[in-house]
């Protein structure tokens, strides 16, 4: 029987921590031990904590004394974990019952394993469910993480293969993924894991883009893009100069980070030399670096060769001005 440590970070949560808490307790696998941090909660959270580890010894509660902030917290909880598997739980997702359970069957060898997670709004409104299987190689995760912190469960001793020096260059369920892709040590459950609470107030909350394909769609996405990256180009190439210097650290033994490795060193120079080969690697390189295989190999090639403009997207909550607009506007992204 593997000991299963679960980490969940707090804030505010009262209004929706008992539904998730109960979603822990009741699992099918035994868990060892739920280690909970709360980031200075004013509400009620850590008096419903309270009621609820007076009832079960296996959890903690440890309260900061002054605010941390989301990744930090998350880091410090992690590191007090003990167990042989850690789990990351937000304060106001619903677990499936057999949510762990699932993980520990499935995860075998590797040392990192995700599943679904189903969004769901508090007032019923429909929320859409994608249930294509994410892209999860390293060509993608080196500009985006496809893999959200609460569906996870990972091996205590990757921890270990986390550079210290790099351990908040991204957030922390990100940096975790990233070293699972680097050596291929991930599975993914294709089972709903999380039902994942889609509200205003949650902190990873963002407005969707409309990404339905069609013309209209398309040519604004070219010109959002195109000014987005106008804008954001040099903090663009900075972040991923940031990722070619945190591959190039890791041991190459074992590892399949060579070609994101190229991908990171050719999207972070400056020049159209370097932009055209980008282009071209990014189109041998088309069915690793989407969220899924584009069926279509003529739009396929098409997209990858817009890519090194177009990849700006994930970065677009650091535009000024679209901030400036949505600010206007009342949107939160």
């Amino acid at each position: 029987m593997q000991r299963i440590s679960i980490v969940m970070c707090t804030c505010n949560g009262e209004q929706f921590i008992r539904e998730q808490l109960d979603s822990i307790v009741n699992q099918t696998y035994p868990v060892f031990e739920l280690i909970i941090s709360d980031d200075c909660s004013d509400d009620n959270t850590v008096e419903i904590i309270k009621e609820y580890a007076g009832k079960y010894d296996y959890i903690k509660i440890f309260q900061n004394k002054k605010r941390k902030g989301i990744n930090y917290n998350f880091w410090s909880a992690i590191e007090r974990a003990q167990g042989d598997y850690i789990a990351i739980s937000d304060q106001d997702d619903i677990w499936e019952l057999d949510k762990i359970e699932t993980q520990i069957n499935e995860i075998g060898d590797k040392w990192l394993c995700s599943g679904f997670n189903k969004p769901f709004s508090e007032g019923g409104v429909p929320i859409f469910f994608d249930r294509r299987v994410p892209n999860y190689q390293i060509e993608r995760l080196v500009s985006i993480n496809s893999l959200p912190g609460h569906t996870m469960l990972f091996k205590k001793s990757l921890l270990d293969k986390i550079p210290v020096e790099y351990k908040n260059l991204r957030m922390y369920d990100y940096m975790i993924a990233l070293v699972a892709a680097s050596y291929n040590e991930i599975h993914y459950c294709k089972k709903n894991l999380v039902n994942h609470r889609r509200h205003e107030k949650a902190v990873t909350y963002s407005r969707p883009l409309n990404t339905k394909f069609n013309i209209s769609n398309s040519l604004l996405t070219l010109k959002r893009t195109f000014f987005l990256y106008l804008e954001l180009k040099d903090l663009l190439k900075s972040r991923y100069m940031e990722m070619y210097e945190f591959l190039k650290i890791l041991p190459k033994e074992q590892s399949v980070k060579e070609d994101a490795q190229k991908l990171c060193n050719l999207l972070s120079k400056k020049g159209l030399c370097s932009f055209f080969k980008s282009v071209i690697l990014c189109i041998s390189l088309r069915d690793k670096i989407f969220y899924s295989k584009e069926n279509n190999q003529f739009l396929s090639v098409l997209r990858a060769a817009y890519f090194p403009v177009s990849c700006v997207d994930y970065i677009r909550f650091k535009s000024k001005k679209r901030n400036k607009m949505n600010t206007r506007a009342g949107i939160q992204i």
